[in-house]
């Protein structure tokens, strides 16, 4: 069946399906998902209140009679009063394909689950949904016993060699899930915005709020776009709209955040910015074989790596930095020290760092991605509307520098499965990257030194949501571990129709 035919079929089902749950009042159930209960598989603390289960969904809902089906693992937090009679707080996790192990730590570990708790949901339930494909969830697309093997290998070789080894290791990932019969189709927004719906009206919720960071920010736009009724309120923290192909716009996004960092930090650190690219063209033109580490718990190193450092893995550091949130308070000190000693045992650790999570090791509980998921969802989305070629263009057109240019040609073509043909899935309808037009209340939330999801991304949708508060933050990626802004998002779904107080830092403050 084609795409635009599946799609339609799937829309007249979804139809059908607001029809029969429209007549059945609050006990009503969507079409064909059901769920059962389950023992928790993440960690409880004693005397947890949390319940878990699995949402049971159709594989492809244009073909529901096709007999496969999957079972998404859901962890139901109670809220902290014991009460649940406010609409709860669905909590969809980024990537995509990322795992759902620190949701599980934040809301029940003892160390944070009552700030976390109380932040994010307060007197209302919190449920985790882990998305099809990932974590607990069954299949669960991890390519894992193709790429682990490889980290071996890939710490001291070239960008170029080690994006080489993954693409090998991803075709022969993609080929593997085929043969099990996976249908990598199904793997995409829009059912997953369907999983969503089900998920709150099977567990009998008329009305219920969003929390979305990065991927979970444009699922949560797909659900907003498809199934309105039911949504009193969506926060959207680092924002991907359905309009943005990633492919095309993460250029500009390493320059801007590269630009405003170096404009923030220069008030403090003059020289930082023609440090760093003296540094990096230096190592470009001249590799240097430096040791790095990965670190145990109490951040001793356990092994030693020579990473041979190049242009494109110092910009890879700058780049996972200028991500973190909080920010670095230190990373203009750090530029500047290791300019003064010439040590660059950072940027070998951030390397590693950086490799680990692209050659993932482990599987369902941990806290690996499931770069599967990941591959499907892009293929579908936004690597069928563009090729290498125009990526190639956009990159000669916009990044004059070279070794931030082969840091992006790296990360975005070359070791990217989706935008090089090997992950082929059927695409979503281009109608789907549409921006979305909205009047639910919505708090946009965006880091102002965020290089995946940066301000020029989301700032254009603020205008298609009437009724949306745009509050950049000084962080980098997924803002809300921060206390101020956590205490915003709380304000918000107890009451979307007033704008939260902001009371986070206006100024960067450097070490």
């Amino acid at each position: 069946m084609g795409k635009n035919i599946r799609r339609m079929f799937l829309a007249a089902l979804a139809l059908l399906a607001f029809v029969a749950m429209n007549s059945c009042g609050s006990s009503e159930t969507p079409m064909m998902s059901q769920f059962e209960t389950t023992a928790c598989k993440h960690t409880l603390e004693a005397n947890s209140t949390t319940r878990c289960g699995y949402l049971i969904v159709p594989e492809d809902r244009s073909r529901p009679n096709n007999g496969k089906w999957l079972k998404l693992y859901v962890a139901i937090y109670k809220s902290l009063i014991g009460s649940s009679i406010n609409p709860p707080l669905l909590y969809l996790i980024g990537g995509p394909g990322a795992s759902t192990a620190s949701a599980y730590d934040a809301f029940e570990s003892t160390a944070s689950a009552n700030y976390f708790r109380q932040n994010f949901g307060d007197d209302r339930d919190i449920i985790v949904l882990d998305q099809r494909g990932t974590n607990y969830s069954n299949p669960s697309l991890y390519c894992s016993r193709e790429l682990g093997p490889l980290r071996s290998q890939v710490y001291g070789i070239s960008f170029a060699d080690a994006a080489a080894l993954r693409i090998n290791a991803m075709a022969a990932c993609y080929s593997r899930l085929q043969a099990e019969g996976v249908n990598l189709s199904a793997y995409d927004s829009l059912e997953n915005a369907t999983d969503v719906r089900d998920m709150a009206l099977i567990l009998g919720y008329e009305k219920f709020n969003i929390y979305g960071a990065s991927y979970g920010t444009r699922l949560a736009m797909m659900t907003m776009r498809h199934y309105p009724e039911r949504i009193q309120s969506v926060v959207i923290d680092s924002i991907l709209p359905p309009e943005v192909n990633p492919y095309e716009q993460e250029p500009s996004a390493v320059l801007y955040s590269f630009r405003a960092f170096f404009d923030a930090a220069k008030v403090k650190y003059p020289n930082v910015e023609a440090h760093f690219y003296e540094m990096m063209d230096g190592v470009q033109a001249a590799p240097v074989a430096v040791v790095g580490h990965h670190y145990d718990g109490s951040g001793q190193p356990t092994d030693n790596i020579t990473v041979t450092v190049t242009g494109d893995k110092f910009a890879s550091f700058l780049v996972a930095q200028l991500k973190q949130t909080p920010y670095d308070t230190t990373l203009p000190k750090t530029i500047e020290t290791m300019y003064a000693t010439g040590n660059y045992g950072k940027v070998a650790d951030s390397w590693i760092s950086f490799l680990d999570f692209f050659f993932p090791d482990r599987e369902a509980g941990s806290g690996a991605p499931s770069v599967a998921m990941y591959n499907c969802v892009f293929s579908a989305e936004d690597a069928y509307y563009t090729s290498p070629l125009r990526v190639e263009q956009i990159i000669r057109q916009t990044v004059a520098n070279p070794s931030i240019a082969s840091w992006v040609d790296g990360n975005f073509i070359r070791m990217e499965p989706a935008i090089l043909g090997v992950w082929p899935v059927e695409p979503l309808p281009f109608r789907e990257s549409d921006p979305l037009v909205s009047a639910i209340p919505t708090l946009m939330l965006v880091g102002t030194l965020d290089n995946a999801t940066p301000e020029p991304f989301s700032r254009p949708s603020a205008a298609y949501l009437s009724n949306s508060f745009y509050i950049p933050v000084l962080a980098g990626h997924a803002t809300a571990y921060l206390e101020c802004v956590t205490r915003m998002i709380n304000s918000f779904v107890k009451d979307p129709s007033v704008s939260p107080v902001n009371t986070c830092a206006t100024a960067y403050q450097w070490d």
